[in-house]
């Protein structure tokens, strides 16, 4: 099922989807819900998603483009470890990675969990697409122009209306944005952002989504890009988001600062507002539900990428338990894993150099 997922798309343009998505974009019929108030044009959104930080456009260019969180639906995010669930800004320096370097980050989706009234919208448009991105600021060794990673999975309702889990579709895999490789964070700072969004089913892209899973044999089709240049990523997302037309947003989160190091926030010119990355558990919930957690916070714990209470001793099954804790609130449940990164003398360039004149004197 893996590898059905990662050439998901060279299977449906081999069968003639690429011919058939542009076609229906072209001869698309004006939207039937375009009252819906939920649903936005998403090109606003995504169009300059990765404006200014394209270097060779120069530092800061077209940055003031890019559009903020929908209203309401910013992303908060919540650490969680044997201390107990608490939101990411209360870490603190001392609590990051000790470590002068390059980092390492492997990201593993843990459970999606969509509340009473997103579940409804959820129903309604018959799917869900989860985004992560995390974006290079810096040049690796110094070399490599700056790249970026995404992965998106796109989740469609069963007969019942309901969502599958993470779990059972086979997302949860190390290095998930990477495939074999990690999320390499240059000096251990960059950018990260979630996206949870469900788009209108007349959009050309929720068509030849679905058809496109029936053509490929699977469930639900996630799509992984390893590393990928700045520009590359900005065309394939403003693509995407005129072929996805238009989407009703339950989290959204435009590209954030973020640092895995302690090294990474000592730098004059990193701002104060940031997404702090730690080793371990996070949950993402949209702004407008934060109310919900505020008396059941200390309550909580994270199993198997649920939120349960930690005080239900029934014998019911984990996710069970998981849909009666504060069955209002929509969440995201993932996990980090960092490591340094250490550059032996041959991967350096000039160690590399050094290697090649030894060998060649051998």
């Amino acid at each position: 099922m893996t590898a059905s997922r990662r050439t998901f798309f060279e299977e449906i343009m081999a069968a003639g989807g690429l011919a058939a998505l542009l076609a229906e974009r072209a001869n698309a019929a004006p939207p039937q819900d375009a009252a819906d108030s939920s649903l936005i044009d998403t090109s606003q959104f995504w169009g300059n998603f990765y404006e200014g930080l394209d270097q060779t456009k120069g530092k800061g260019h077209h940055e003031h483009k890019r559009m903020p969180a929908v209203q309401g639906k910013d992303v908060r995010y919540l650490y969680y470890d044997s201390a107990g669930l608490r939101y990411s800004d209360q870490l603190k320096p001392q609590d990051l990675l000790d470590h002068e370097g390059d980092v390492a980050v492997s990201i593993m989706l843990g459970q999606f969990r969509p509340g009473n009234v997103d579940a409804e919208c959820i129903r309604a448009l018959t799917s869900s697409q989860l985004r992560v991105d995390c974006v290079q600021t810096k040049p690796f060794m110094n070399l490599l122009a700056p790249a970026a990673w995404v992965a998106l999975a796109s989740l469609y309702t069963n007969k019942a209306g309901k969502l599958p889990s993470l779990q059972t579709l086979g997302f949860q895999q190390p290095n998930l944005l990477s495939g074999d490789n990690k999320v390499i964070l240059p000096g251990g700072s960059g950018k990260f952002s979630v996206n949870v969004s469900s788009m209108a089913k007349e959009s050309a892209l929720h068509k030849i989504l679905r058809d496109g899973v029936k053509i490929a044999g699977i469930v639900s089709p996630l799509i992984g890009f390893p590393a990928v240049s700045v520009p590359a990523m900005q065309a394939f997302t403003t693509i995407y988001s005129m072929l996805e037309e238009r989407a009703s947003f339950i989290m959204s989160s435009p590209l954030m600062d973020a640092a895995a190091t302690q090294a990474a926030l000592k730098d004059p010119s990193f701002p104060p507002t940031f997404v702090p990355i730690k080793e371990g558990q996070y949950v993402m919930v949209p702004l407008e539900q934060t109310g919900a957690l505020a008396s059941k916070m200390q309550d909580l714990e994270i199993n198997q990428g649920w939120l349960v209470d930690r005080s239900d001793k029934s014998s019911l099954p984990v996710d069970q338990k998981a849909l009666h804790t504060i069955p209002e609130l929509t969440y995201l449940t993932l996990q980090m894993k960092i490591v340094p990164v250490t550059l032996t003398a041959a991967t350096t360039p000039e160690g590399a150099g050094q290697d090649k004149a030894r060998k060649k004197g051998k």
